[in-house]
C-alpha cells in the first residue's frame, strides 16, 4: 500500500490480497491476543493507579493461561478507555468488531 502511485495499481491490488488472505489463514492465539491486550493496556497504562494497573495485567494473564475468556480482559479494558479516553484506541476494531457478533470471542 505504501508504494500506491509508485506501481501499477493491479499488481498492487493483487499482492495486497494475498497477502491479507494470508495473515487471515493464521488463527489468533492466545498469546497473541495477550499481546494485543498488553498493548492496548499500554496506551492508558499511565493514567491507572496501581491497583487497576495489576488487576488488568493479572486479567491479561489468566486469560493467557486460559483461565477466563477473552470477554473478561476486554471489558475492563474498554470500561478503562470510557474513564481515561484514548481516541486513537476507540478507532480499533480489536475493541469494536463489526458485526457486532464478532465480539463473542469467548472460545479464545
Amino acid at each position: 500500500v505504501a508504494e500506491a502511485g509508485r506501481r501499477p495499481m493491479e499488481a498492487l491490488a493483487r499482492e495486497y490480497a494475498a497477502e491479507l488472505m494470508g495473515a487471515l489463514k493464521r488463527r489468533a492465539t492466545r498469546r497473541a491476543h495477550a499481546n494485543v491486550l498488553q498493548h492496548l493496556l499500554g496506551y492508558v497504562s499511565e493514567r491507572l493507579d496501581s491497583a487497576d494497573r495489576r488487576e488488568m495485567a493479572g486479567l491479561i494473564e489468566q486469560y493467557r493461561q486460559g483461565l477466563v475468556p477473552l470477554v473478561v480482559p476486554l471489558t475492563l479494558l474498554k470500561y478503562h478507555l470510557r474513564r481515561h479516553r484514548e481516541p486513537y484506541l476507540e478507532r480499533q476494531h480489536y475493541l469494536n468488531p463489526y458485526p457486532e457478533t464478532l465480539g463473542l470471542r469467548n472460545v479464545l
